[in-house]
């Protein structure tokens, strides 16, 4: 027999013409893509060292003109953020809308009594008044005090155990109002300062509203617009200075880029431009066949499956029918039968004329599966001239190498229409298993095996045929099932 596993091989042919479709588009996709990359823009080809060079200079400074524009741009979005920012204190705050020679004033101190320490105490006060916690979670009817703004407005400070506490307001109701409202949230808060520093008592000592003068204040508003002036002063100078790099980069471009080609050097680069795309058009339908192929390739590589019944033509075993579900039996069964009748009357023409094997042939076939023990073996062995002269018709046996449906159906065909031209048969599917179905194919002394393609494997049919050679049935053809 001739080696099965290397004869698939050439059918990679056959399968490229069946996917032909499916191979030229994905050789189209694969020219399309070697021209777009024909097509990029790149660097002048053939230029000189000093050339490149040149070139290389050029790009540099390009570079350099970029990073400084987007220094630049990120300056301004900054410069622009902190500008938002003072332009908004400035018109919002209570700070700046005091009136330095109408300020109006309200004060508090409270006395501390306790055992503990003092200072911790009362600078657990201050905190909470400079750092925010007086300001979070201002009810929605006193919105309009403007906590965010109260840092430059309320101040406090210690003078021995008394906690002094100032607020500043241009308008006198609602420099009281956040007066009381300070009140009420500093004995909201001594519960939790008691739970951390320990027991004491804060008691209010005396509470004064009046109108002060403080030029102070003037400088300090100054100071202020000023600094919002500076902002506004450098965003316009940034302004300008991103012009500038800009118009010096258009200009550096427009003076400074480099022309290698003359008009003759430019109708052959268009020239060299439509090669280069033939070029790589080529390409791609190389490179597309190429892979197709190789993917088909890899598939017959790493699969050992029966794809067809052309895989089987140059093995030495005939290929006697096969059937489809849709096509049916190809040749028809009757022609296909007629063939395996007078091949199974060929062989057994001569005889088996030993009238059994010898305990050597006996150990071999021990080895080739799990076709039962050593006992029935020798049973089949002694036996088997007996149970091929049983009848004298040809006699066949079906072999399916696939306990399935389908090949039960197709067995069952050929069964019936080998019975109709007066042919002995017998079926079975696990000859390397079972004791009694090895019994009848040396009996049948004739084997036709049913295959299906995609599923039976190289390895299944070279196993089943070197059963039947150790056995000495035999192997008359094949029934595919695609």
């Amino acid at each position: 027999m001739n080696p099965i596993r290397t004869l698939y091989i050439r059918n990679i042919l056959r399968d490229l013409w069946a996917a032909r479709v499916k191979a030229a588009a994905f050789t189209a996709v694969c020219i399309a893509v070697s021209i777009a990359f024909a097509m990029r823009p790149g660097t002048p080809a053939n230029l000189t060292d000093e050339q490149k060079e040149e070139l290389a200079a050029y790009e540099q400074q390009l570079d350099e003109y970029d990073a400084a524009i987007s220094d630049i741009e990120a300056s301004i979005r900054e410069n622009d953020r902190q500008t938002e920012e003072l332009r908004t204190y400035v018109n919002n705050s209570i700070y700046m809308h005091l009136d330095p020679d109408n300020i109006q004033t309200a004060t508090v101190q409270y006395g501390l009594q306790t055992e503990g320490n003092v200072g911790n105490i009362l600078n657990s006060f201050i905190t909470y008044i400079n750092d925010g916690g007086l300001r979070e979670s201002v009810p929605a009817e006193d919105a309009d005090l403007q906590p965010e703004y109260w840092r430059d407005v309320v101040s406090s400070y210690i003078n021995s155990n008394i906690l002094n506490i100032t607020v500043l307001h241009y308008d006198a109701g609602r420099c009281a109002r956040i007066m009381n409202l300070i009140k009420q949230r500093l004995q909201e808060q001594i519960p939790e300062i008691q739970a951390v520093q320990g027991g004491f008592t804060l008691t209010e000592m005396e509470s004064t509203q009046y109108v002060k003068a403080d030029a102070g204040i003037v400088n300090t508003q100054n100071g202020y617009l000023n600094s919002l002036k500076g902002f506004e002063t450098s965003s316009a100078d940034l302004h300008n200075r991103l012009i500038s790099y800009r118009n010096n980069k258009s200009s550096y471009m427009e003076n400074n880029a480099p022309d290698f080609a003359s008009d003759a050097e430019k109708a052959g680069q268009e020239e060299s431009r439509g090669r280069r795309m033939m070029k790589y058009a080529l390409a791609g339908i190389l490179f597309g066949l190429v892979l197709s192929c190789a993917v088909l390739l890899l598939r017959y590589i790493m699969s050992d499956r029966l794809r067809s019944k052309e895989d089987l033509r140059d093995t030495g075993l005939n290929v006697l029918g096969s059937y489809h579900a849709k096509r049916g039996y190809g040749p028809e069964i009757g022609r296909s039968v007629m063939d395996v009748k007078m091949l199974a009357e060929t062989a057994a023409a001569p005889g088996r004329g030993d009238g059994g094997m010898s305990a050597k042939t006996v150990a071999d076939i021990c080895s080739v599966g799990d076709i039962g023990s050593a006992a029935n073996i020798n049973s089949v062995a002694n036996n088997g001239a007996a149970l091929e002269n049983q009848t004298g018709r040809p006699a066949v046996y079906l072999s399916g190498l696939h306990d399935d449906e389908i090949t039960r159906k197709v067995a069952g065909d050929y069964v019936a229409a080998l019975a109709g031209e007066g042919a002995g048969a017998s079926l079975g599917f696990h000859i390397d298993e079972n004791a009694d179905e090895l019994k009848q194919m040396i009996a049948a002394s004739s084997c036709l095996l049913i295959a299906q393609a995609g599923k039976t494997t190289f390895r299944d049919l070279k196993k089943q045929m070197q059963i039947c050679e150790r056995f000495r049935v035999t192997v008359i053809g094949c029934v595919v099932i695609e």
